[in-house]
């Protein structure tokens, strides 16, 4: 650890977080670990009363950050001010900040708002690393939608965000209801992706098919499933989606 950032940390958290965030911390070599690590290996978690003041600090500067955009974009350009948020987001990923998640769960739509034009790629993509902090420690089922919606998204990563945040949805312990979510957001995705059908056997069997594997159920557990996930669409007999469904069938239950 720095002790002489830690010590700056302990009398202003926010501004020693600032500092560090924008590289006037004085931590050492150019050699070293990113700024999340950086953050993740200071704070272990014995150091809980630290660890609330580094929650607080991190959601006033993405506070502040978001305040101040109109004068630090121009001057720090886009790229760099996309790079620091995506960074704060997947610290906070690695310290499982609750209450930081219970802040923005409170006001989501603004926050997606400010971060979704941010994205400047898959590696830097701030509105979506926001969701992936959001997939553990759901406290009830109200981001359902939010995945659903997500999984629509014709990037794999933000299905693989949508399909995680589904698996760990509590829905007082009905895995099953999670299993058929998930076979919707396939379906959604590869809805989206491959709308003349063709591809999507590879799609599913390619990425997919072990999810049968993962969540070992008999053909008759999978198949009622996939028929559930299937009265999701206003109209499941339409061609699209029956085909889709059948090479998702064909993927899921295939030995």
């Amino acid at each position: 650890m720095n002790d002489k950032w830690f010590e700056a940390f302990r009398q202003n958290p926010q501004e020693a977080v600032s500092a560090l965030f924008n590289g006037r911390a004085g931590v050492g070599s150019n050699v070293r670990p990113d700024v999340p690590e950086l953050l993740y290996q200071w704070f272990p978690p014995d150091l809980a009363e630290e660890r609330g003041w580094l929650d607080d600090a991190l959601l006033s500067w993405l506070r502040e950050m978001q305040r101040t955009y109109a004068s630090l974009v121009p001057r720090m350009g886009l790229a760099v001010y996309a790079k620091r948020i995506t960074d704060a987001f997947v610290a906070l990923q690695l310290l499982d900040s609750r209450r930081v998640k219970d802040a923005i769960r409170a006001d989501l739509d603004a926050w997606l708002r400010w971060l979704t034009p941010l994205r400047q790629g898959p590696e830097r993509d701030p509105a979506l690393e926001c969701c992936r902090l959001l997939t553990h420690g759901q406290p009830d089922a109200g981001h359902t939608a939010l995945w659903l919606r997500l999984a629509t998204d014709g990037r794999r990563e933000h299905l693989t965000v949508a399909l995680a945040g589904l698996q760990l949805l509590p829905n007082e312990g009905d895995t099953r209801k999670n299993h058929v979510l998930m076979l919707q957001a396939l379906l959604r995705h590869a809805a989206t992706v491959h709308r003349d059908v063709n591809g999507a056997s590879g799609f599913f069997n390619h990425r997919f098919g072990a999810l049968r594997g993962r969540f070992p159920h008999g053909p008759e557990y999978w198949d009622r499933a996939l028929k559930d996930a299937l009265d999701s669409f206003l109209d499941p007999s339409q061609t699209q989606v029956a085909n889709l469904a059948d090479d998702l069938r064909e993927a899921l239950l295939s030995t």
